[in-house]
């Protein structure tokens, strides 16, 4: 058994540290790429591969770009198809209706 012996000091730097490691970590994993995969895109929308390339197929999907053989969605163009084309939810709906009321 190991016994390691550390100041209140030195245990808060070593916390503190980690805690910054992870999230600076965190922070570079959450950067939007400049350009999605396949495999990336269905993630982010949820879609299955098979899904993904036939609404590709059918011109469905804006921002597709062919580098030889690989498939690639310019990520603001993604974002912003996304951001046009989501539901409302049932709160943007009241507030929207609050809106036209007044």
């Amino acid at each position: 058994m190991i016994v390691l012996t550390f100041s209140l000091d030195d245990f808060t730097n070593l916390v503190n540290k980690a805690v910054r490691d992870a999230l600076s970590t965190r922070a570079e994993a959450t950067e939007t790429p400049k350009y999605y995969t396949p495999s990336q895109l269905c993630e982010l929308i949820g879609w299955k591969k098979s899904t993904l390339y036939q609404n590709h197929h059918n011109g469905l999907i804006p921002g597709a770009k062919k580098v030889g053989n690989r498939l690639l969605f310019d990520s603001a163009i993604i974002l912003t198809w996304i951001e046009a084309n989501s539901i409302p939810t049932k709160a943007d709906k009241i507030k929207a209706y609050q809106g036209r009321a007044k």
